[in-house]
Order: C-alpha cells, then sequence, then structure tokens
C-alpha cells in the first residue's frame, strides 16, 4: 500500500522521518474522500520516491484529526521537513495532486521558511 494510514501514535513521527509528507484527512463515511482517496493512491504510486502520502481520518486518528481543526473533508496537508506549507480543502485530480507534490519537493526550504515569516502562518499560498 503506498498510502499508510496514522494514528494518534504514528502521526508526529510518520511526518517527521519524511521528508515531503502529503496528509489526507478524510471520514470514513465521506463518499468523495473515497473517490479521492483512489487519485492519491494512483499519484502515491507513481510518486512515491519524492513523497510520502498518509491518510488520517476521524476514526484512525481522532485526536490529532480533533486538533487540526479541519471542517471539512477530504482535506490535503503538504509537509515539508516537518513544517506545514499547505492546507487545502476538497479534491484534485492526479494532475493537479501530482503538480502540488512537485512544487512542494522540488521548492528551495529556506525560501518556503522565509515565506511562512513573512506571512505570519505556516501555509504557503493561504491568506
Amino acid at each position: 500500500m503506498t498510502v499508510t494510514t496514522l494514528t494518534d501514535e504514528t502521526f508526529e513521527s510518520a511526518l517527521t522521518s519524511a521528508d515531503v509528507a502529503i496528509v489526507i484527512l478524510s471520514d470514513d463515511f465521506c463518499a468523495s474522500c473515497g473517490s479521492y482517496g483512489e487519485v492519491v493512491e494512483t499519484v502515491a504510486g507513481r510518486l512515491q520516491e519524492q513523497a510520502s502520502f498518509f491518510r488520517v481520518t476521524r476514526e484512525s486518528a481522532p485526536e490529532v484529526f480533533a486538533s487540526s481543526g479541519v471542517t471539512q473533508v477530504p482535506t490535503t496537508v503538504v509537509f515539508r521537513e516537518g513544517m506545514l506549507l499547505h492546507l487545502d480543502s476538497g479534491t484534485h485530480t492526479e494532475e493537479n495532486l501530482e503538480k502540488l507534490v512537485h512544487l512542494f519537493a522540488e521548492a528551495d526550504l529556506e525560501e518556503m521558511r522565509h515565506a511562512v515569516e513573512e506571512q505570519g502562518t505556516t501555509v504557503i499560498g493561504q491568506d
């Protein structure tokens, strides 16, 4: 399996061990989460050398899910070296998700840190 389901116990260690982590927050009872999960699995199969792909559900990691503040699923979250860089709700096409992975995997980490400091937030590209 190319997408690993995280629990409250495995969440932090998974993020710190991955250079680029793509985390999908979803719910087992969400229809669009199921179809998006298939997209994520496909992209993860192609890009597993550029990023680690994870899934967090209300059921698998209730504490992580509750503390995320996410109210809409699915939500895609990108971390680089443990730093939260991107968060958006809704689904992506395979092409868009691949572009997102490449964007953060290939970006200059120092530039990203600087952008985070300038924006006063840990989410790049969000107001």
